[in-house]
């Protein structure tokens, strides 16, 4: 007969620990959360110290009453949820909601679903961590405020009522619109570049690339060229010429492995790799974390905790990682000693990196089990945690600088002489056939020909979700727990869209990010979103208090919203109907000005006042000049912009409809270059 009640969060972490208890421990789950703010109200006392007012979720009532009649029965009530700061609320909310005192609560965490890690747990159970719970109680009421105060403004100014701000949803969708008025503002510069073909002494030639122009001692500049004529005209001249070698150096060097990954690194991998978005990742990884049926009745958690910003790994599943090395590769593949990598300044220091519960369990012993996305997930976690243990990866590496005059010449050879960790993950870098000849210093080298190669500048590349995680965790923006919540927030309310993998801001995602700027400069400013972070974790550490923490946002905010005046519309133009402030619209992803009393109907069902205009104001879509000939009319064909991308089109459009992708300028440049080089 069950004397103690655990309770997790899903039923499937529930099956698996309950492997691991006796009979005496009956493992429910609370489903997540069982308490919140209310859905129709802010929920918080501004005047009362920020006082929240929870209400039980209508959909947890029953689960509540079944968890309810379970503790009163037992003797001991372990709250098991998860070791962060949103397992510890869900924690304290359930302790609150089912009414139990201290004496009948205990509290257990584990950052693996094993029997040796959860039986650890429950012989050492601990309480509730108050400053976890505080940390998170004051990021829930910061994003309350300001989802409940900001968004009926979006509401308004646009007249859609699906809109949404957030503290960090909003920040993220300033830098992928930032991005992307960079992109569009980007004017490309041609330039030329210029190397030479010297012979050596010994009879070997190798390629020399022109690096610096030196005007002076103290002045040089990169041999960048603005012409092609400029260019050929300074390497024609060197032919037959000798180059006087300066340096040579040759070294050996060693490329330490990745360490192994975190949140948001493991979900830029399997963005990158395997076009999983974060979401995704996270639900892939919750599912391997709680436990997966192996067969003849054993279940266990594969990985370990899986948000976590730490990349700490416990002393014991370093030495079984090192045995299981030892056992598997040829001795050089093991190092002397183990790999410990720097744990960043902030992060979680009880939290362990992402790692397989058992290295001896490979992906191919256990995929039969698992479903492909699982399959694919734990290999990566598998490879990059026994890779973090392996031997170095070394190259020799060669550099070799020449001059001639005003000019200096460089050239460098890189070759793999031992693959270590790259025998399991990741790719070496680029190699060459071979290193460069010996030279000494003083050597002639004569040059026996040139060639100019033509390059153009790039615009910064879009965001993907790999890299904008990638630039959130950077900009401490967020925290791991929060990177695939973001994401998904971002596409759920239309105001990013994904093409080819890359991040695209909707005209509603950039009219959205233009009115927030205007109306709250502090609170959409990157530093200020980083210093709330650092702040919650500040609460963690029990080193602030969290109601100072929200008074001191809420009289920054207050501040902003008062300049936010009732004349602060998305337009500045005026109905000539009817004299109302038009408002934008969005209708198919376009977006238009209407007035407001556009959508409103009279008795016959007529609108109110049907004006409405093409969106104005906006910066005119840039059009570039190609040399790309028109194949039905021969006009020279211009890059234009639409709604899904840069496209080519005739310039003597309408009259002629001839539109391709920019495929063929790419390889119209291709062929000029292949026809320019030498």
């Amino acid at each position: 007969m069950a004397t103690n009640l655990v309770i997790v969060e899903s039923p499937a972490k529930a099956r698996t620990i309950n492997r691991f208890l006796g009979d005496e421990y009956e493992v429910l789950a609370s489903l997540g959360h069982v308490r919140d703010l209310p859905t129709k109200e802010l929920g918080v006392d501004l005047e009362k110290g920020f006082e929240p007012h929870y209400i039980i979720i209508p959909k947890r009532r029953r689960t509540l009453s079944l968890l309810r009649k379970s503790a009163e029965k037992s003797d001991k009530v372990y709250l098991a949820t998860d070791m962060d700061r949103e397992g510890e609320a869900i924690a304290w909310h359930l302790k609150e909601a089912l009414s139990l005192s201290d004496e009948k609560t205990l509290r257990v965490t584990f950052n693996e679903i094993t029997c040796q890690a959860v039986q650890k747990a429950f012989s050492e159970p601990g309480t509730l961590s108050l400053s976890k719970v505080n940390a998170q109680q004051a990021r829930r009421i910061l994003d309350r405020i300001v989802g409940y105060k900001m968004s009926p403004l979006l509401w308004r100014w646009f007249g859609i009522r699906n809109l949404s701000a957030g503290r960090v949803q909003s920040v993220a969708l300033r830098l992928i619109v930032e991005r992307e008025r960079e992109i569009r503002d980007f004017i490309p510069r041609k330039y030329w570049t210029v190397s030479v073909t010297v012979e050596a002494s010994s009879g070997e030639r190798f390629e020399m690339a022109l690096a610096r122009i030196v005007s002076s001692p103290t002045e040089k500049k990169e041999a960048e060229f603005e012409s092609e004529k400029e260019a050929k005209e300074v390497v024609s001249s060197l032919v037959g010429k000798h180059l006087i070698v300066t340096e040579h150096e040759r070294k050996k060097r060693e490329v330490y492995p990745y360490p192994p990954f975190i949140t948001s690194t493991l979900q830029q991998e399997m963005a990158a790799v395997y076009k999983m978005t974060p979401a995704d990742t996270m639900r892939q990884a919750q599912s391997l974390y709680e436990g997966v049926e192996l067969g003849e009745g054993k279940r266990k958690g594969l990985i370990t905790y899986h948000r976590t910003d730490s990349v700490r790994v416990a002393f014991g599943a370093i030495s079984a990682v090192r045995d299981f090395i030892k056992e598997s590769f040829p001795k050089d593949y093991l190092p002397e000693k183990p790999h410990f990598y720097k744990v960043k300044s902030g992060a979680q220091a009880a939290h362990e990196a992402i790692r397989p519960t058992d290295v001896s369990l490979s992906p191919e012993s256990v995929k039969q089990f698992l479903e492909k996305k699982q399959y694919s997930l734990y290999d990566a976690v598998w490879r990059r945690f026994v890779a973090s243990q392996m031997a170095c990866a070394a190259y020799e590496e060669d550099e070799a600088k020449a001059s001639f005059e005003c000019y200096e010449f460089e050239a460098s050879r890189r070759l793999l002489s031992f693959d270590g960790y790259l025998k399991l993950y990741g790719k070496p870098l680029p190699c060459d056939d071979s290193l460069l000849p010996l030279l000494k210093v003083g050597d002639a080298l004569h040059v026996v020909d040139f060639s100019v190669k033509g390059h153009q500048t790039e615009p910064p590349p879009r965001y993907t979700e790999s890299s904008l995680i990638k630039k959130l965790e950077s900009e401490e923006i967020g925290r791991p727990s929060t990177y695939a919540t973001i994401v998904h927030t971002l596409y759920e309310r239309k105001y990013v869209v994904k093409r080819g993998g890359q991040l695209f801001p909707t005209e509603l995602g950039e009219a959205v990010t233009r009115q927030l700027l205007v109306a709250f400069p502090t609170v959409m400013d990157v530093g200020f979103t980083r210093e709330v972070e650092a702040q919650l974790d500040l609460i963690e550490e029990e080193k602030k208090d969290w109601q100072e923490l929200l008074r001191d946002f809420y009289s920054t905010f207050q501040q902003e919203m008062s300049r936010v005046k009732e004349e602060v519309t998305n337009s500045d133009r005026k109905c000539p109907n009817c004299g109302s402030e038009l408002v934008m619209k969005f209708k198919r992803g376009d977006a238009f000005l209407a007035c407001p009393r556009y959508e409103e109907r009279d008795e016959s069902g007529k609108p109110l006042c049907s004006y409405t205009e093409p969106l104005g104001g906006r910066k005119e879509k840039r059009v570039e000049e190609t040399d790309i000939v028109c194949e039905k009319c021969g006009a020279k064909m211009l890059i234009r912009e639409g709604r899904f991308g840069r496209f080519l089109s005739c310039s003597n459009f309408p009259k002629c409809k001839n539109a391709r992708s920019l495929t063929a300028l790419k390889g119209a440049r291709k062929r000029r270059g292949k026809k320019g080089e030498g």
